[in-house]
């Protein structure tokens, strides 16, 4: 593993404790040799709807007749279903009660998979697939379960995608009929940064409810004051085309939200002497600029 590379786990480890405390732990990348007994991933948050948390073996090296079967009500009837998950080295294919009714296919060589049940407050079910390899890339997709069915909701591109590599979803965790997703990516602009929306479940749908949060995470750092490594374009709002200030190289600004609009990711800053509030848009890709292709001196790519 490269030195970059353990850092981001480092932190993800020490985001954890301190930012998602009330929230369902991922788990650290492993390999999972057998099914573990279900476990409460909502224990610490008051009023929290019902989690069932699994860790399954799957994905390459896994021979292609590894399987795993659970029993999870996810069509709220009387008696819980059958749920196989047969692993392969390119795909996992789940069934319920005897019939295949969902194909998840791998991006990378994954090595290592969790599941999570999730039952709001209104009784809607969720399932939340991770399947994670080399550099903890792989596939982080929410499903609605309906009848026996599973139709994807959320997956790790569904905020954005510009300007950002090692997409994930780092932690999920419901309380009431509202769904609390973290995501966590490698921006252009700020490194491995974690931020969290929250959806609502309405008409067959997870809505957001806004685009901003003030739930962001960089450098080890909720809301952190990060020093600029070159000159900084400020917009006025995220819909707005043309800049209206910069930030010269060197300054120090305080992060206050982080947004969303169009696939792409913003910051929303603030100088420390007060003087300039705007929003930092992040770039297509990768572009140098002297400080490993980030604009804050305290943050890097990594992979």
């Amino acid at each position: 593993m490269k030195k970059e590379d353990s850092g981001r786990y480092l932190f993800r480890h020490i985001f954890r404790k301190k930012f998602l405390k009330a929230g369902a732990c991922i788990g650290t990348l492993a390999l999972a040799l057998s099914l573990m007994p279900p476990v409460s991933a909502a224990a610490a948050s008051k009023g929290a709807s019902k989690t069932q948390l699994y860790t399954i073996e799957g994905g390459y090296p896994s021979t292609n007749s590894a399987s795993k079967v659970i029993s999870y009500d996810i069509a709220g009837g009387s008696a819980p279903e059958k749920i196989k998950f047969a692993f392969h080295q390119k795909n996992i294919k789940v069934y319920v009660n005897g019939k295949r009714k969902l194909t998840v296919n791998f991006d990378y060589y994954d090595r290592y998979t969790q599941v999570q049940f999730f039952r709001l407050a209104n009784g809607k079910r969720f399932m939340f697939l991770k399947t994670t390899g080399d550099n903890a890339d792989g596939i982080y997709a929410l499903y609605r379960c309906s009848g026996g069915k599973f139709k994807r909701m959320l997956s790790q591109n569904s905020v954005v995608s510009k300007g950002a590599n090692h997409r994930y979803i780092d932690n999920i965790f419901v309380k009431g009929n509202r769904v609390y997703v973290t995501y966590g990516h490698m921006f252009t602009l700020s490194g491995y940064t974690q931020f969290r929306y929250t959806y609502r479940y309405s008409g067959g749908k997870l809505r957001r409810t806004s685009s901003n949060t003030k739930q962001v995470n960089i450098a080890y750092q909720t809301r952190p004051t990060l020093t600029t490594a070159a000159r900084v374009k400020l917009y006025r709002s995220k819909s707005t085309g043309a800049r209206y200030s910069t930030v010269a190289k060197g300054t120090r600004v305080k992060v206050l939200a982080a947004g969303s609009a169009g696939k792409r990711f913003w910051l929303k800053v603030k100088t420390l002497n007060g003087n300039k509030t705007g929003w930092i848009r992040c770039k297509d890709s990768y572009y140098p600029n002297g400080h490993a292709g980030t604009l804050f001196k305290e943050t890097g790519l990594a992979g």
